[in-house]
């Protein structure tokens, strides 16, 4: 599935700024593996504890999100929403 980035977060800071209601739209992308490895990325993978108390993933220091408008793999239906959530490349760069 698509992962995005927020807009709100600071890359390092090791917490997300989404919580709540926010995070229903946009859960938190949990690692697969500890530590977790990612075929294909070239960021640097990290996890961080996400606001609901989940672990998150985390490229270049910033957490990942799914959302909850995609419903298959390839689905880019929260690009660009609110101009705050981006598609994540897989360098880890905002695709904006």
């Amino acid at each position: 599935m698509t992962v995005y980035s927020f807009d709100n977060d600071t890359a390092g800071s090791g917490t997300s700024s989404c919580s709540g209601q926010c995070l229903v739209n946009w859960p938190p992308v949990p690692p697969s593996a500890d530590p977790p490895a990612v075929e294909g990325v070239t960021g640097e993978v990290g996890t961080i504890t996400a606001t609901d108390g989940s672990t998150q993933l985390t490229l270049n220091g910033l957490p990942l999100y799914y959302f909850k408008g995609d419903s298959a793999p390839g689905d880019v239906n929260g690009q660009a929403v609110q101009d705050v959530w981006w598609v994540v490349s897989p360098s880890g760069e905002a695709i904006r």
